[in-house]
């Protein structure tokens, strides 16, 4: 005979309040440290997810596409990062098309800019491992262009996104290439 799972008791605790078990805080100003933290965070977390499915069973992998958006949106926030930081030191607030740039998820554009901003500081950097991270941040851009892929299962018109569901990935290779980073 089939049971049904038990149904937690209802309270009417709100979501977000109370006495923490454990003190956590979360506070976010419009600072630089505050948005290379978040990045920081969104990366910590990617690589947690994908740990789980270097090693864990079918069911555990279905946390594969969202490690991989974490990570994703994670080197979007440490490039507008970094765009900001370098227009801060130069006094400069972004142009409209940056700002569209800014605005957008676009990694290969943000990297663009980000390249810009820097040159125009004089930190034109062409060694071998600001090159690998270009490549590597190329390579993410090409697996989701517009930071749909890994979010939604459709794009906004009812279509079938390019990644998301199409995709194999080797999580060991996958994890060991972010290591260089």
């Amino acid at each position: 005979m089939f049971s049904a799972p038990a149904i937690p008791a209802l309270t009417s605790r709100p979501l977000i309040s109370g006495t923490p078990r454990v003190e956590h805080s979360v506070t976010y100003e419009a600072t630089f440290d505050a948005w290379y933290s978040l990045a920081r965070a969104y990366w910590k977390a990617g690589l947690e997810l994908l740990n789980v499915c270097r090693t864990g069973t079918p069911e555990q992998t279905q946390v594969l596409t969202p490690g991989i958006f974490l990570i994703r949106h994670s080197a979007e926030l440490h490039i507008k990062s970094m765009i900001l930081d370098a227009g801060a030191q130069r006094w400069t607030k972004p142009t409209k098309r940056e700002l569209n740039v800014l605005n957008g998820h676009s990694l290969a554009a943000l990297w663009d800019l980000l390249e810009k901003r820097l040159s125009m500081l004089g930190r034109v950097n062409e060694d071998h491992w600001w090159k690998r991270v270009r490549h590597i941040v190329g390579q993410l851009d090409e697996l989701d262009r517009t930071s749909m892929d890994f979010r939604y299962p459709i794009d906004k018109a009812g279509g079938k996104l390019a990644a998301g569901n199409d995709i194999t990935i080797d999580v060991q290779n996958f994890l060991d290439v972010l290591a260089e980073l």
